[in-house]
């Protein structure tokens, strides 16, 4: 048999758990504090950034001769839009960017005739790009054969 467990704590234990605990509680408080504060800083400049672009996100376009995107009259920043062939592998077909107006691409002849078009947004005073708005399509008779 086992030797019999001692349920009541000895004096000494329990101060060394209670100042464990303090420990932990008090990191715990500064890990919550530390995580809150990135967050809020995230956030802040997600929406900031985000907000500076656009309320709605506008969809390209596409045919079977065109891939369009219109930049929303009050945005500000430097649109992108990419042209990609799909099934994977997949392969940039075209590529333009703009600030205002509409940004058009050429819709390349393919046995498949499947697209992916998306557009990224650089927002005024930032120096990367985020996702704005794509979309997937197939289009009908684009293969050079038709």
């Amino acid at each position: 048999m086992s030797p019999a467990v001692r349920l009541a704590p000895v004096e000494g234990n329990v101060n060394n758990w209670r100042w464990i605990l303090r420990i932990l509680t008090r990191f715990t408080k500064v890990v919550v504090l530390v995580a809150a504060l990135s967050a809020t800083m995230l956030g802040g400049w997600i929406s900031s950034a985000s907000a500076s672009v656009a309320n709605h996100n506008v969809k390209p376009t596409l045919n079977s001769q065109v891939a369009t995107f219109t930049i929303p009259q009050s945005a500000k920043g430097t649109f992108i839009m990419n042209l990609w062939t799909l099934p994977a592998p997949s392969k940039e077909v075209g590529h333009t960017e703009g600030t205002s107006g509409t940004l058009v691409l050429k819709v390349p002849f393919t046995h498949t005739c499947k697209f992916q078009v998306d557009v990224r947004v650089i927002p005024a005073g930032m120096h990367t790009s985020v996702f704005y708005s794509g979309l997937i399509a197939s289009v009908p008779c684009c293969f050079k054969g038709y």
